[in-house]
């Protein structure tokens, strides 16, 4: 008997509003345990999934080299972050995001959000680019 190859998923970049919401989401999944404190604790890895936390991303900032005090705080950007490798969870189409520069990313070259897409192309079947004006979408990749 021979085994079967799986192609993995797809992994895809989330922003959810805040840490709760993105907790809830994680619970809904199924992706939340408890341990042995009773503290509650997101499961990373699974034979099915791979949760990467990102939590609050931060850019920018200055500090002094010397005393490492603070010269301009870094800019927090808005949401609570996590890349996912896995069955996408229903309802979470709604928080992917394709940033331009990911802060963190695992390394792919699928579409964003696994089977159900192709890239896009024009009528002459050339592929067309994601829109930088457009940060949170990416039109280089369509549902079919």
């Amino acid at each position: 008997m021979e085994d079967e190859i799986l192609t993995p998923p797809t992994p895809t970049m989330f922003r959810f509003p805040d840490e709760a919401t993105g907790m809830a989401a994680l619970d809904a999944a199924g992706l939340i345990a408890t341990d042995e404190d009773g503290n509650q604790r997101p499961i990373t890895a699974s034979h099915h999934h791979a949760l990467d936390i990102v939590a609050t991303i931060s850019k920018g900032g200055e500090w002094d080299p010397e005393t490492g005090e603070v010269i301009t705080p870094p800019t927090v950007l808005d949401g609570w972050h996590v890349n996912y490798l896995g069955p996408l969870p229903d309802g979470w189409e709604q928080y992917a995001v394709w940033p331009r520069n990911p802060t963190r990313q695992w390394a792919t070259a699928s579409p964003p959000l696994g089977e159900g897409y192709v890239r896009a192309r024009d009528e002459e079947g050339k592929f067309l680019p994601d829109d930088p004006a457009t940060p949170d979408v990416n039109e280089a990749w369509v549902k079919v």
